[in-house]
């Protein structure tokens, strides 16, 4: 008699498809962007100078420098390939600010010394003079030297002009001049003496 062995076999189960499938199909990312921490770190260092005059122009090519690492990296985030796409989209940011500040403070400056060399062609003529005299301190009048009187005739005729000696005024004597400023004698210190030892 020969005894017949019967086996069975279990139907095997269909694999069943998760979400974890999904995951080890896409490759994870390798690390944050190396590039768009460059392009961070740039765009801080070049908002930070970009308001210092001179310092600014490396600032600009800082910014521009940061801004190409940021695209890359915020290319490399967006593929999946690299993390870090926050921080490369920050970089981007604050390099556009930088440049755009620096671009801003160079008009200014630029406007400003345009300003200042226009007022130094132009020079400082007196267009007035006005003088008085006071009473000094021990009660007597103080007079005018033979200049500072020639000046006061010159005020008072309104001949007032550039070559007008102004080398020897009396005490509160004052010029005005045509930039506004006005420049009057308010004490006289005597034993003062030039960088060469002569006299003032």
């Amino acid at each position: 008699m020969s005894e017949e062995t019967t086996t069975t076999e279990q139907p095997q189960a269909a694999p069943v498809a998760t979400a974890d499938a999904a995951q080890v199909a896409a490759p994870a990312p390798t690390g944050t962007s190396g590039m768009g921490i460059a392009s961070l770190v740039l765009g801080i260092l070049a908002i930070l100078t970009s308001f210092l005059p001179i310092i600014n122009n490396g600032s600009f090519f800082l910014a521009l420098l940061g801004l190409v690492f940021g695209v890359v990296g915020l290319v490399a985030a967006s593929k999946g390939k690299k993390s870090g796409k926050g921080i490369s989209i920050a970089g981007i940011v604050l390099n556009v600010l930088s440049v755009i500040i620096v671009l801003a403070t160079q008009s200014l400056y630029g406007a400003a010394i345009d300003q200042a060399v226009k007022e130094v062609e132009s020079g400082s003529a007196p267009v007035a003079v006005s003088s008085s005299t006071v009473t000094a301190q021990d009660g007597q009048e103080s007079s005018a030297a033979a200049t500072g009187a020639e000046a006061q005739d010159a005020a008072q005729s309104g001949d007032a002009s550039a070559d007008a000696d102004y080398s020897s005024m009396a005490l509160a004597q004052a010029v005005d001049f045509k930039d506004g400023m006005s420049v009057s004698v308010d004490a006289v210190i005597t034993g003062l003496a030039k960088y060469d030892g002569t006299p003032v």
